[in-house]
C-alpha cells in the first residue's frame, strides 16, 4: 500500500476520533429525537473509526490514538449550536473520505465512497440543506 493511502487512512482514523468525542459532547444539548439519531450516528463513527484502525493494523501500522480533547470550532451551548457541530463534523469527514477515495482502487474505493456518502448524508440531516462538494473547503 502506498503511503498516500496510509496517510490517508490514519486521516480517518483521527478524524472519526474527533467525530466520536465531538458527538458525545453535543448530545447533551439535543432534545430527545435528535439525541437518539446522534446516539445512533455516534455509534456510526465508531463503527467507522474502528474499521479504519483494523485496515491500518493489517498493514502493520499504528492507529493514532484519541486526544484527550479536542477544540471546537465555535461555542456550542445550545441545540441549535450542537446542530451546526454535528453539521460540520460530517463536512469535515465527508472531505477526509473522499481524500481516501481518491488514493484507494477496487474493494477499498468503493468503501471510501461510501463512508463519505453516509457522512453527506448526515451532513444533510443536520443542516437541512445540500452542498454540492461535501467536505469540500472554501
Amino acid at each position: 500500500m502506498a503511503e498516500k493511502q496510509i496517510d490517508a487512512l490514519v486521516n480517518v482514523v483521527a478524524g472519526e476520533n474527533a467525530a466520536i468525542w465531538a458527538y458525545g459532547f453535543l448530545m447533551a444539548f439535543l432534545g430527545e429525537d435528535e439525541y437518539q439519531a446522534a446516539f445512533k450516528f455516534f455509534n456510526a463513527h465508531r463503527d467507522a473509526r474502528d474499521a479504519a484502525r483494523l485496515k491500518l493494523r493489517a498493514l502493520n501500522q499504528t492507529p493514532p490514538r484519541p486526544e484527550p480533547n479536542y477544540d471546537l470550532p465555535f461555542p456550542v451551548n445550545n441545540d441549535e449550536a450542537a446542530r451546526q457541530l454535528a453539521a460540520f463534523l460530517e463536512d469535515r469527514l465527508s472531505g477526509i473520505y473522499a481524500a481516501w477515495v481518491a488514493t484507494e482502487t477496487n474493494e477499498d474505493q468503493i468503501y471510501a465512497f461510501e463512508k463519505a456518502l453516509e457522512t453527506a448524508r448526515r451532513y444533510y440531516f443536520w443542516a437541512k440543506e445540500v452542498k454540492s462538494f461535501p467536505g469540500a473547503v472554501a
